[in-house]
């Protein structure tokens, strides 16, 4: 199965985030210890933390439909 790759920006720079199929919208995904260090303890690591957000067209153009139709079966 495919998924999807986004290049998302981290405090450690540009990471590939992918996203699995049957990713739904409001689901997390998350870098382990990739986020802010703690304050008390700099050597401990949050995690970085993704919502996925889908916005979807409210009009499509015709040559797109046509696609998605094809390719949705």
């Amino acid at each position: 199965k495919e998924c999807f790759l986004f290049q998302v920006e981290t405090i450690e720079g540009f990471k590939d985030l992918y996203i699995p199929p049957g990713t739904q919208p409001g689901e997390r995904l998350k870098f382990a210890q990739l986020g802010a260090p703690d304050i008390k303890n700099p050597t401990i690591r949050g995690d970085h933390n993704f919502v996925i957000n889908v916005k979807i067209p409210k009009s499509i153009r015709f040559e797109l439909r046509v696609l998605l139709y094809f390719v949705m079966g």
